[in-house]
């Protein structure tokens, strides 16, 4: 008898525990890097360089400045969409510029730009992991690789406790054409930092290998401020 009662004890233990569904935790995948959230704003410091065919090398100074005030689910998933002004400084008025979109998968980020659809990170975040950041479009594969994970970053006086970086492109052979992508992430911050760096050198005879540049960009952006709207 004292047994069976043990029994019956144990059986509504587990009956109990059988209706109590467990919250999965979802830090160990680290969607803190890529927050996405309506009502939010972003601005950034951008610096460009443009090098034209005629010789010419055109810098600007520039802010960008990215809000997401709405959101629709297609197929139970949820896509931001995030409109793009302009401004040469605080001085002047905020310009449309364009409208990108960013879903964020229970494995993925990514980012429509221009029609373009880019994978920019993979979920767990782990560092050394690498994928194809045109998974989702029909271009050529293009590896990305994360180098970096929970590092401090100081940028424009602020400190970001941890980021991480995705090396999107890290060709240097300073012969014919020099690219260098890559992106830091913070956590509960998102993209803070972006540098693109595409250059194609003179390859006659007479310039080969002293890098002169005949074509190419040079691209910076820097978060300055984020918050709600």
């Amino acid at each position: 008898m004292k047994y069976t009662s043990y029994f019956y004890i144990f059986l509504l233990f587990v009956v109990g525990c059988s209706d109590t569904e467990l919250e999965p935790d979802t830090s160990i995948y680290g969607y803190e890097y890529f927050p996405l959230a309506t009502g939010t704003y972003q601005i950034f410091n951008v610096s460009q360089t443009d090098y034209l065919n005629t010789g010419e090398a055109v810098t600007s100074d520039f802010q960008i400045r990215h809000e997401i005030e709405e959101s629709f689910v297609s197929a139970e998933q949820e896509t931001f969409i995030i409109n793009r002004f302009t401004r040469v400084d605080e001085n002047d008025d905020w310009e449309y510029l364009n409208t990108w979109q960013s879903r964020r998968t229970e494995f993925n980020a990514i980012v429509t730009e221009e029609n373009l659809s880019l994978l920019k990170l993979v979920f767990p975040v782990e560092a050394g992991a690498a994928w194809n950041g045109n998974s989702f479009n029909s271009l050529e594969e293009d590896t990305y690789i994360l180098d970096s994970l929970s590092f401090p970053f100081r940028l424009n006086d602020q400190d970001y406790e941890n980021t991480l970086t995705v090396i999107q492109a890290d060709n240097q052979d300073f012969i014919v054409s020099l690219d260098t992508r890559f992106e830091i992430y913070a956590k509960d911050v998102g993209l803070v930092y972006k540098e693109v760096v595409n250059l194609n050198y003179c390859a006659d005879e007479n310039c080969l290998g002293q890098e002169i540049v005949e074509t190419g960009i040079e691209y910076r952006q820097a978060m300055l401020e984020y918050g709600a709207l």
